[in-house]
């Protein structure tokens, strides 16, 4: 099971299995015995992207979401008619659409047309 998405889309019937699973997963993080059980199964989760997270304790800290230098993957669509939160794991953090191949050309072709008209 991979989680994260970079496209939005339709779902199908294939998608039901993940979804199913990721239900389950986060019943298991909310039905767990102990902090420890809800934390090992968030981490087992998390390592099945392509983020590095973790939640941990560490030096006297309490429990967090460690990201290793990731915060600045998590971002908003920039489209002006989306306010839809995603991952970019782009390789250079530069993604700024929550989906680049319908938002973001929505918005250059909307640019360009703008342009022409001026």
């Amino acid at each position: 099971m991979r989680l994260g998405h970079d496209m939005v889309h339709a779902l199908v019937p294939r998608d039901l299995g993940q979804i199913r699973r990721v239900h389950d997963a986060f019943h298991r993080v909310f039905t767990a015995p102990d902090q420890a059980t809800a934390v090992r199964t968030v981490n087992a989760m998390l390592s099945q992207t392509r983020v590095t997270a973790r939640l941990t304790e560490h030096d006297g800290h309490p429990l967090h979401l460690l990201a290793q230098g990731e915060a600045k993957r998590l971002s908003t669509c920039s489209a002006s008619d989306c306010n839809r939160g995603f991952v970019d794991e782009s390789r250079n953090r530069s993604r700024v659409y929550c989906d680049g191949r319908t938002r973001g050309n929505r918005t250059h072709v909307a640019a360009y047309h703008a342009r022409r008209r001026a």
